[in-house]
């Protein structure tokens, strides 16, 4: 508690310290990244409002249109460069880091997080990436996941069982993990990606089929031969709902 109680306290002086810096500038408001969960204000909301400014919220999900991101992204870029990842070595480049982003930098990335604002405010977001673009070169389809429904991302289990060989065969040393990282992703073979993908198949087929909720759970557990469920089963589960 007392960490987060110093870092709030750093935040709010942050706040002044650069409000006084900039107030001749042009800037009427200053944004904030997450709203409070209920009415009341944060401390920071507070100090922000009782500086003159507006509290805006951004929009979930839009990293793009936060250039702090930008400035926790060049920060660990020199980090990276410069460090060895020693206890000692980042107590010594993580404050480095920090200064070598200049005030014309971050100017930079908060026009560029303005030139994201306007096309999003003149509704040009249906520019192709150019991954999705080389996809349909390619002949293929390119069909994104639904958000928040990593179930469907057969990836994700790949990622956990490679996560799980890692916590049951390693110290967490920076030595066993150089050891044990690749190892784990050595250990899942073609059969265990094929099975990850089936259960996909079987979830995608309990969506399809208007089931929701923890039942698509049950299902997907209690069923396990083939990409599809039956529509014996589909017919209990909907009987449930």
């Amino acid at each position: 508690m007392q960490h987060l109680n110093l870092m709030l306290l750093w935040q709010i002086n942050e706040l002044k310290t650069r409000w006084q810096a900039t107030k001749n500038e042009g800037y009427s408001f200053w944004i904030k990244q997450s709203a409070p969960i209920d009415e009341q204000k944060s401390a920071l909301e507070e100090a922000i409002l009782e500086a003159g400014h507006k509290c805006i919220f951004y929009p979930k999900f839009h990293c793009e249109l936060n250039f702090i991101e930008r400035y926790w992204g060049a920060a660990k870029r020199y980090t990276r460069e410069n460090c060895d990842y020693s206890w000692s070595s980042l107590q010594r480049v993580v404050p480095a880091a920090l200064e070598s982003i200049d005030i014309k930098m971050i100017r930079k990335f908060a026009r560029k997080m303005w030139r994201y604002m306007d096309l999003y405010r003149n509704g040009i977001t249906e520019q192709k990436s150019a991954l999705e673009e080389a996809i349909l070169e390619a002949g293929h389809k390119c069909i994104f996941y639904p958000k928040f429904h990593c179930e469907l991302n057969f990836i994700e289990r790949y990622w956990g069982a490679a996560k799980r060989y890692t916590r049951e065969n390693c110290d967490y040393s920076w030595s066993s993990l150089q050891r044990v990282v690749p190892a784990a992703l050595e250990s899942i073979d073609i059969k265990m990606i094929r099975k990850f993908a089936r259960k996909m198949w079987r979830y995608m087929d309990l969506y399809r089929n208007g089931i929701t909720g923890k039942l698509v759970e049950y299902a997907a557990k209690k069923y396990k031969s083939h990409r599809c469920i039956p529509e014996y089963v589909l017919d209990e589960l909907n009987k449930f709902e």
